[in-house]
C-alpha cells in the first residue's frame, strides 16, 4: 500500500476511536439528525430555498407506559418559529451535489412540572442549527404514469452530512434551578 493509503487509514482509525466527551441531550429545532426518510438523501435542484417552521406543543399530564398518570399537575406549553435557509449551489463534487442549511429557533416556553412550583415563562432566540451535506444519486429516473408528475427516482442515493447546534448567548447553570427569573440564588 502507498503511504497515502496508510495515512488515510490511520486518520480514520484515530477519528473513529471511542473517547470520553461531555454532552447534553435536549430539544433542538432540527432532527432527528440524519432524517427518517431515505428520500431525504436526495437534494433539490440548485437554488436558494427559504421558509419557516412553526411549532406549537402542550402537555397537561405525564403518563407512564402502563397508563398511570405520573405528573397530574404538569402544565407545559411551547410555541416556536424557525426561519430557515437552504442553499444548493450549482457545483458537483465527486459526482454529487452539495448543500448548506441553517435555522434559528425563537419562541416562548411556559409551564411547571408540579403544583408546588409557580408557572414560569421564558422567551428568546435559541441556538442556531447549521448543516453541510453531500448527496449522490446512483440510479435511473423512471417516468411516472401520470403525465404532469415528476419522474420517480429508482436506485441508490447516498448522503453524507454534518450538522451542528451552535451554542450562542450566555449560559447560566443556576437558571435551571430557579423557580422564577431573577429569584434568589439558592445553593446547597
Amino acid at each position: 500500500m502507498t503511504r497515502h493509503v496508510w495515512f488515510v487509514l490511520a486518520a480514520a482509525l484515530i477519528g473513529c476511536a471511542p473517547s470520553v466527551s461531555l454532552a447534553v441531550e435536549g430539544s433542538t429545532v432540527a432532527g432527528p439528525i440524519g432524517g427518517t426518510d431515505i428520500r431525504s438523501a436526495q437534494l433539490p435542484p440548485p437554488g436558494l430555498y427559504g421558509g419557516a417552521v412553526f411549532l406549537y406543543a402542550e402537555a397537561h399530564q405525564y403518563i407512564d407506559g402502563f397508563g398511570n398518570v405520573v405528573l397530574p399537575d404538569l402544565d407545559l406549553t411551547r410555541k416556536r418559529v424557525g426561519p430557515f435557509l437552504f442553499w444548493v449551489p450549482d457545483v458537483q463534487i465527486l459526482g454529487g451535489s452539495i448543500a448548506f442549511a441553517g435555522i434559528v429557533p425563537a419562541g416562548t416556553e411556559c409551564g411547571r412540572i408540579v403544583a408546588a412550583t409557580p408557572k414560569r415563562c421564558i422567551s428568546g432566540v435559541g441556538d442556531p442549527y447549521v448543516e453541510a451535506a453531500w448527496s449522490r444519486y446512483f440510479g435511473t429516473p423512471r417516468k411516472s404514469r401520470f403525465g404532469d408528475a415528476f419522474p420517480i427516482a429508482e436506485g441508490l442515493t447516498i448522503a453524507l452530512a454534518f450538522g451542528m447546534v451552535v451554542p450562542s448567548g450566555k449560559y447560566d447553570v443556576i437558571d435551571a434551578t430557579e423557580s422564577e427569573p431573577g429569584a434568589a440564588d439558592v445553593r446547597p
